[in-house]
């Protein structure tokens, strides 16, 4: 028999929402910013670095941008 999905109160359910709305701008501003710093002549170890991400994930996002 399936467990029962448990849900929290609603309080809890739309902070839960709106840090999902954020994370989203947020990831969005990240990705500009790397286009931005790679535009203007960075690296891919350096914006890596600042931005605090792996510079796998520069250079997909370099990659997925084309």
């Amino acid at each position: 028999m399936p467990r029962r999905r448990e849900y929290p109160p609603e309080p809890a359910l739309q902070r839960l929402r709106e840090a999902g709305e954020k994370r989203a701008e947020a990831d969005a501003e990240l990705r500009a910013a790397v286009y931005a710093a790679k535009d203007a002549g960075g690296s891919v170890r350096v914006i890596a670095e600042e931005a605090r991400i792996s510079t796998n994930t520069v250079q997909v996002w370099l990659k997925q941008r084309k």
